[in-house]
């Protein structure tokens, strides 16, 4: 098992960016986090249907299954969860540009989270894996390109574009 602080999602290292709201992450091979924006844009990008196929809640905040006192309904399971695919899509390429101009490594760091075969890779391929998290490259010279206060904003501002 790789530890290590960088986000599985992004490629963000969460010491530099994205530590606020990181939550641990295991991929298999990669021992990680998903940063706070990564995790944030996930749980706002979550779709609540009822039965009928009607959009009845979106973002954790707009769950369904529990009344205004956190009580869990008795219908709670009339409610399905998904995610609104375009929406986390494009907030994952704004967010890869910004990272990649960031940490140069982040798109093979990416590439390796992605694999199907994380627990069955040779000894040759963790080695890359670790010497990639190793010598993890973090061009200084770039702060966050976009200072976005959180990634739920960046959401949101998707889903008033969405509704214009």
């Amino acid at each position: 098992m790789i530890n290590t602080e960088l986000c599985v999602e992004c490629g963000t290292n969460t010491r530099v960016d994205g530590y606020v709201n990181r939550v641990p992450r295991d991929t298999g091979i990669i021992d990680g986090y998903n940063c706070g924006r990564c995790e944030e844009a996930y749980e706002d990008a979550q779709i609540w249907y009822d039965k009928a196929g009607k959009i009845v809640g979106r973002g954790e905040d707009e769950d369904p299954r529990f009344d205004a006192e956190g009580e869990e309904l008795v219908n709670s399971d009339d409610f399905e969860r998904s995610i609104d695919d375009k929406m986390y899509e494009k907030y994952e390429k704004e967010r890869h540009t910004e990272i990649d101009a960031m940490f140069p490594d982040a798109p093979a760091f990416r590439e390796w989270c992605q694999k199907d075969t994380n627990e069955n890779l040779s000894d040759e391929d963790q080695k890359q894996v670790q010497t990639l998290v190793k010598n993890y490259r973090h061009n200084k010279k770039v702060n966050q390109i976009n200072q976005w206060n959180t990634a739920g904003g960046v959401l949101e501002s998707l889903l008033r574009e969405k509704s214009l």
